[in-house]
């Protein structure tokens, strides 16, 4: 494979409240956000033609293929 192309969608915020700041730096969140019908369109092209792309992730919600 020497290029991916994926869709991200998009969301729109309909609300952002930052709460207290956390002992590791970040702060706590309270937010409202809904999906819309918009998306970027990433594109992942190799450097060479020799290398591949490969993407790894173990969380179920991020699609890999």
């Amino acid at each position: 494979m020497d290029s991916l192309v994926l869709k991200s969608p998009a969301k729109l915020n309909l609300f952002l409240n930052i709460l207290k700041k956390r002992p590791d730096g970040f702060h706590d969140l309270e937010t409202l956000f809904e999906r819309i019908s918009l998306f970027d369109t990433i594109r992942i092209k190799s450097i060479s033609a020799s290398s591949k792309i490969q993407i790894k992730c173990s969380h179920p919600h991020v699609p890999i293929g």
